[in-house]
């Protein structure tokens, strides 16, 4: 009986459970810094979270910003928001003060530190002008998933205006540590004239915390009750 009792209390104590919010600092493209919620930042302002790393053009990193009036209506737009969706905006490369000449790979970078442990998928939906390449890591290597590149990605580029007129959505995994952080990148390359990138309802689910569940607590308290009447009784037996 004890045995018993002790094997259920070291489960419950054990147990764990998949979270699913896996990062903070995981953000839309074109919304507040830290995005406590996704709300878009609207036209022409700096994006705190995204840096663009990778470029042919000047040294990087580069800011990131959303898209000028001048752009407005060039883009899938949805919703409210005239130059993105109702939660992200378009965001583009401004390394020479302009963001009409950005011929080239652009690198759109963002950190976000894991909070469990374990296997998580990351999914969310994006588009891209021209191409993109969903990357991982502090030196970037593309992600095996779904609706990961866009126009045969970067390095093969194509034109296909679609890529930037309707939302892809995408789905990858990755295996984490918490407390750790790391790069998430979107990889975008440009055949001519501005760009942009964005990128939408990023979610992570899965990973693990060693966080009781609090069912689990209550399931074991009448076990180390009846083990504290076992003892009790065994004591003034003797």
């Amino acid at each position: 009986m004890k045995a018993f009792v002790f094997t259920l209390a070291l489960i419950a104590v054990t147990s764990v459970k998949a979270l699913p919010i896996t990062f903070t600092g995981l953000c839309d493209t074109g919304v507040t810094t830290g995005c406590p919620t996704q709300t878009p930042l609207g036209l022409n302002t700096a994006d705190g979270n995204f840096t663009v790393t990778v470029s042919p053009v000047g040294t990087p990193p580069f800011a990131a910003d959303t898209l000028s009036s001048s752009e407005v209506g060039v883009y899938f737009t949805s919703g409210g928001n005239t130059i993105g969706t109702s939660t992200a905006d378009w965001i583009t490369t401004k390394f020479d003060g302009s963001d009409t000449v950005a011929t080239g790979t652009f690198n759109y970078q963002e950190v976000i530190t894991a909070n469990v442990t374990g296997l998580v998928t990351i999914s969310g939906s994006w588009g891209a002008d021209n191409c993109g390449t969903i990357a991982w890591g502090s030196t970037p290597a593309a992600v095996t998933g779904t609706g990961t590149t866009l126009a045969n990605g970067v390095g093969n580029c194509g034109t296909n205006a679609a890529t930037f007129q309707t939302l892809t959505p995408f789905s990858f995994q990755e295996t984490v540590v918490a407390g750790t952080s790391y790069d998430l990148d979107f990889e975008v390359g440009n055949t001519g004239s501005i760009t942009g990138l964005l990128v939408e309802n990023l979610s992570a689910t899965g990973g693990t915390s060693a966080t009781p569940e609090p069912s689990s607590v209550l399931l074991i308290l009448p076990g180390l009750a009846l083990l504290g009447g076992m003892v009790h009784r065994r004591r003034r037996a003797r």
